[in-house]
């Protein structure tokens, strides 16, 4: 073999080693987006909830039994809770944040009883109540968590709206006696106006009366006082009693209208049987109708009687009757609402 032959296959070892090189070389300098190469897909992790609602969409956890909403109003969360079976125990009621973290939040509403919802950002939620006399939990369900337009249009009415006083009368009472069962239950406190919330929210206004008037009736009933019975003697309740102070002897029966600031207008009812004794708030950027009963709470220096109240255990209802005599027409009332107050005088 000629001896030039080893040489040469070293030569060509060495060339086919560095024409490698540079093939590897050019390979890992190419740029990730190189369509020449062919990349592993990256994982996609998975969706998650948000965890704070906003002025436009609310959060609603909810459980086999329960569901609770979580309402922005400007900086605060408020909510809403119920049991499906029974309606609302909480109304728009303000919350506290705490434990808040990336993945989670829990908001807080304390009352007669404390009502805690935690929400995380797996989509679930869970959803407690505990008694503030006895510290007994009565409610712990874990749920799930989604979202909802917190724009809600009044539902559409058919054209012709038939029904009648007595018709919007048995559905509020029915709807009442539940709602004062599960107050009663949960040691939820005996407060109809949380539990009324809003009420029927109809186009007719005559179904709407008899809604709110059967419903309160019926909770009342539901909550363990007052229950018809057919041989019972009339007794008198804390909320509807006849006070030597504010006489009322005759059948009179009157309303005073005015508003508060012109930011919510007013009308006080006064009849024979509890004088003073409920005020239907209407806030003139709502359609809502809030109704506070009202409570006897003695006269001022001046010799006029007090009526106070509250909307859903937080603000308070203040009425004054301006006369140092018995109501009649043609008297005044000043009523304060959340710090603000108005005049109305009584037909």
């Amino acid at each position: 073999m000629n001896q030039k032959t080893p040489w040469l296959l070293y030569i060509g070892l060495v060339a086919l080693g560095a024409i490698g090189s540079l093939v590897a070389y050019q390979f890992l300098q190419r740029s990730p987006s190189d369509p020449n190469l062919t990349q592993s897909p990256t994982a996609t992790l998975g969706e998650t909830m948000p965890i704070a609602p906003t002025e436009s969409e609310s959060l609603l956890c909810e459980s086999a039994n329960y569901r609770a909403e979580l309402m922005a109003d400007g900086s605060q969360v408020l909510i809403s809770f119920e049991e499906k079976s029974g309606g609302g125990m909480l109304f728009n009621a303000p919350t506290s944040v705490s434990g808040a973290t990336a993945d989670q939040r829990t908001y807080q509403f304390q009352g007669e009883t404390t009502t805690t919802v935690t929400v995380y950002a797996s989509g679930e939620c869970e959803m407690r109540v505990v008694s503030g006399s006895t510290g007994q939990t009565t409610v712990q369900e874990t749920g799930h968590l989604r979202t909802e337009s917190s724009i809600m249009p009044l539902p559409e009415q058919p054209q012709q709206d038939t029904r009648t006083y007595d018709d919007g009368y048995k559905d509020g009472y029915d709807d009442g006696y539940k709602n004062g069962q599960n107050f009663r239950r949960y040691n939820t406190g005996n407060n109809p106006d949380a539990a009324f919330g809003g009420g029927a929210m109809t186009q007719n206004s005559q179904y709407n009366r008899g809604y709110k008037d059967g419903f309160y009736t019926g909770f009342k009933d539901g909550y363990g006082h007052d229950r018809p019975s057919p041989t019972a003697t009339p007794t008198a309740t804390p909320t509807a009693t006849v006070l030597p102070e504010e006489p009322n002897q005759d059948d009179l029966s009157m309303t005073c209208s005015g508003s508060i600031q012109d930011s919510v207008d007013f009308t006080a009812y006064f009849t024979r049987e509890s004088g003073f004794s409920r005020i239907e708030l209407r806030p003139v950027t709502s359609d809502r109708t809030i109704t506070s009963y009202l409570s006897y709470d003695g006269k001022n220096d001046e010799g006029y009687g007090i009526w106070r109240g509250s909307v859903a255990q937080m603000a308070e209802v203040v009425l004054i009757h301006l006369s140092t005599e018995a109501a009649q027409r043609g008297d005044q009332v000043s009523v304060g609402y959340d710090g603000r107050w108005g005049r109305a005088t009584c037909r």
